[in-house]
């Protein structure tokens, strides 16, 4: 929103890496209770990755021992020999921050990403910022994403966050708002603020989705009381203009002033406050008071400022709407004013920090020093992007259709091989007969020869029967002599077979086989019977090439 309409998307802000890694560092350590630096010194000499790690993160933290960055190096230099990847995450943070050493960002990028390869989250992450911001490696927006995505998907807020941004801003993929809310919500479900404030954005301007003002104003109060000024702003406004039930302009009032303590314009404040009743302003500063209780703010002093925002309004002012001119100071007096409330605001949030960091240092120097523990990350079940199901599922069909082909393929040659075959033994049969016929004539021969022979060797033998024998001669030579000149003949090839396919015509058919287009008569006459006519061919007929 601006003024009352609009508050611009919140820029990413680089993550403090050193405090993620001191936090994140033992998230690989088997999940026990700590022991102590002699125990764990120990341990460490014998060469246990895990207690040197725990070990370099005591002496870079400073926690029972004096904080000493070039022995911390050196415990986790030993450790990350052994490719252990919290150590190698850690020596990055060393490398990238320049804690005892030169700042290398070339050094932290290679650190990070043996850490990334072995599936650690924070490392994953520091690889994705690394290649964002072209910071010792060449910069890549879309293997920026790719790591981001790693990271997302075990969980890590952070960058559930910033891959939402990508896909919201289409930096290093495509926009796609979809997946924008959806990396939103889930890093909104652990608590981050500024997710849970850019996906309210979304959902109220119908970005992505329908627009929904309910759930959208959900997410402004859950990031407002992690004391979120834009998200406190945004709520307030919602209240102001009923869009989050009946109006409530002292509900507004008292989030739009934690907004104005978050360094937010007090623009917006200035016109709820003018339009208060005394009775609200009252109801106002009581929901100031419990919001700063029930979120552990310190109370601010009133300023002049805000005396004079909730200084009730004439009348007819009052009941007008809130574009109704304001009455106060002449424009340079409000100027001056809202600079010393701005100037005020700085102040009491330097106060409010030096205050609790004074309570935390109270707080260490009452307790014991204890190693870190890691955070908690629950596991987010994230949608795959839908380029990537729409991608697998076509790649599916696809393959699908590719071993159909192939199933096809294997069969045709599987029929064309049996009819080869039984060709082939059709041949051998009847050379086979040929040759038993052969024998046979040329046996019934040598038994007429001999025959005759015994008839000229008898002179009692009938003329009758010398004639007879010899027209049965003629006529078994005649036989012999066909079939010699039967069997002089090459046998005759098995015909040839065309399987239709698609686009095949008897033109096209003639051209493949005789090399000219005028032979397709000679085809169709082969095929009459399985032909309706000279354009009636089907994929798949069997049609015999003349």
């Amino acid at each position: 929103m601006r003024g009352l309409d609009a508050w611009p998307l919140v820029a990413r802000r680089a993550a403090s890496r050193l405090g993620l890694g001191v936090a994140a560092v033992l998230a690989a350590v088997v999940a026990r209770a700590q022991p102590d630096l002699k125990t764990l010194q120990a341990q460490a000499d014998a060469g246990d990755p895990a207690a040197l790690t725990a070990l370099g993160v005591a002496y870079a933290a400073g926690q029972g021992v004096p904080r000493d960055y070039d022995r911390a190096r050196r415990y986790f230099e030993q450790a990350a020999d052994a490719k252990y990847a919290p150590a190698l995450y850690n020596l990055g943070l060393i490398h990238e921050g320049g804690q005892g050493v030169p700042a290398d960002p070339v050094a932290a990028f290679h650190d990070y990403l043996a850490a990334a390869q072995q599936g650690l989250a924070p490392a994953e992450f520091n690889v994705a910022n690394l290649y964002a911001a072209g910071r010792g490696v060449a910069a890549d927006p879309f293997e920026a994403v790719l790591w981001l995505r790693l990271a997302a998907r075990q969980g890590l807020a952070e960058a559930q966050y910033n891959l939402a941004l990508a896909y919201e801003q289409g930096r290093g993929i495509t926009k796609n708002p979809e997946q924008a809310q959806a990396f939103y919500r889930a890093a909104a479900r652990q608590g981050h603020a500024r997710a849970g404030y850019n996906l309210a954005l979304m959902l109220e301007n119908g970005v992505g989705s329908a627009p929904d003002v309910a759930e959208a104003a959900q997410l402004y109060r859950a990031a407002a009381l992690q004391g979120f000024g834009p998200a406190q702003n945004n709520y307030g406004i919602l209240l102001a203009r009923g869009r989050a039930g009946p109006p409530d302009l002292p509900g507004a009032f008292a989030w739009l002033s934690l907004a104005v303590e978050n360094g937010v314009s007090p623009e917006n404040r200035a016109v709820i406050g003018r339009r208060l009743t005394p009775d609200q302003a009252a109801q106002a500063a009581a929901r100031l008071r419990a919001l700063r209780a029930q979120m552990g703010v310190p109370a601010a002093p009133a300023s002049a400022a805000f005396m004079a925002e909730t200084a009730p309004l004439p009348a007819a002012a009052a009941a007008g709407n809130l574009q109704a001119p304001l009455v106060g100071p002449p424009p340079a007096a409000a100027a001056d004013a809202a600079k010393l409330d701005a100037q005020l605001a700085d102040a009491r949030r330097t106060i409010a920090d030096l205050q609790a960091r004074n309570r935390d240092l109270q707080a260490q120097a009452a307790q014991p020093p204890q190693p870190p523990q890691p955070p908690a990350i629950p596991p987010i079940e994230v949608p795959p992007p839908a380029w990537e199901a729409a991608a697998a599922k076509t790649a599916a069909a696809l393959t699908a259709q590719l071993q159909a082909a192939r199933d096809e393929l294997s069969r045709r040659t599987a029929e064309l091989g049996k009819e080869l075959a039984r060709a082939e033994a059709d041949r051998a049969r009847e050379r086979a007969d040929q040759a038993r016929e052969q024998g046979d004539l040329t046996g019934q021969i040598a038994a007429l020869r001999a025959r005759l022979a015994a008839s000229e060797e008898a002179a009692a033998q009938s003329a009758a029967d010398l004639f007879t024998a010899n027209q049965e001669l003629i006529s078994a030579e005649q036989a012999l002599a066909a079939l010699r000149a039967e069997n002089s003949r090459p046998a005759a090839a098995a015909p040839r077979i065309h399987i239709v396919q698609d686009g095949d015509s008897l033109v096209r058919i003639s051209r493949q086989y005789y090399g000219t287009e005028s032979r397709w008569p000679d085809i169709y006459a082969a095929n009459r019977e399985v032909l309706d006519g000279a354009h009636a061919l089907k994929v798949g007929q069997r049609l015999v090439i003349p």
